[in-house]
């Protein structure tokens, strides 16, 4: 059980190179992409108002990490979900969950609905969570997206087409 924890939600602009550096640590516990890759990708997806969402312990190890980035679905402003890891030392202790029950707080408190994209065995953890599968038809700009798409919302889930957009 972890009984000390403090719960960061850092906005990008505000973020340092030092957390930067423990987020792309506790990353490639869980995707074997290369710090560069990590930075680059950071660069390019994450922009100046979008937060990073975590959970550190006492001794400033990184328990939990997401990313909330602000996005559109069909013309309407959402939060996507992303990057979800959980140190592997704290694996099944429920970590994860609180995670994404923060996350489920602050949306509410943004007056945002959550989406977030994931592979296919991930989906019964996120249902647990209370997230619900999109089945239909989701494009990301002009490219379709063949992988799984839940909301925490199920107003969506009527929707027989989606199309996500990123903010700037």
């Amino acid at each position: 059980m972890i009984s000390n924890y403090m719960i960061n939600l850092v906005k990008h602009s505000e973020i340092n190179d030092l957390l930067i550096d423990k987020i792309i640590n506790l990353k490639q516990q869980h995707w074997s992409y290369s710090y560069k890759s990590q930075i680059d990708w950071i660069n390019t997806n994450i922009n100046g108002e979008d937060y990073h969402l975590l959970i550190i312990d006492s001794k400033g190890v990184i328990l939990a990490y997401m990313n909330l980035v602000n996005r559109k679905v069909n013309f309407m402003p959402i939060l996507g979900i992303g990057n979800v890891c959980v140190n592997k030392n704290y694996m099944d202790c429920g970590i994860g969950t609180l995670l994404m029950n923060i996350s489920k707080h602050f949306s509410k408190q943004l007056s945002l609905d959550l989406i977030l994209l994931c592979k296919m065995d991930l989906t019964l953890f996120y249902e647990k969570c209370g997230f619900y599968r999109y089945r239909n038809k989701v494009y990301i700009g002009d490219i379709v997206f063949d992988k799984c798409v839940m909301f925490y919302n199920d107003a969506y889930t009527s929707s027989s087409e989606l199309n996500i957009n990123k903010i700037f």
